[in-house]
């Protein structure tokens, strides 16, 4: 695992927009009602229309995106070893 760099000091303005009640960290956003207030996202989309980007990521994804500033934390679900006997 590389070490990464320790962060460097935001300017006041970097800071203002890091507020977290303006960015999508958890479950249904930062007012919790699904709403992204001053934002306008689309109404409509398909697997071209209204992507940005898309990826692939390994097992399945059981949660909701956290989006914070310019960065997007992603969970799943991977198996590994040997799967476990079902005993019901």
């Amino acid at each position: 695992m590389e070490n990464e760099p320790a962060p460097r000091p935001q300017p006041p303005a970097a800071r203002k927009s890091l507020d977290a009640s303006r960015q999508w960290a958890g479950w249904r956003g930062p007012l919790g009602t699904g709403a992204a207030p001053g934002s306008a996202p689309p109404i409509e989309w398909s697997e071209e229309k209204n992507v940005r980007w898309k990826t692939t990521l390994p097992g399945k994804g059981h949660s909701t995106p956290v989006i914070w500033g310019d960065r997007i934390f992603l969970t799943s679900a991977a198996a590994f070893g040997e799967a476990t006997k079902k005993e019901h």
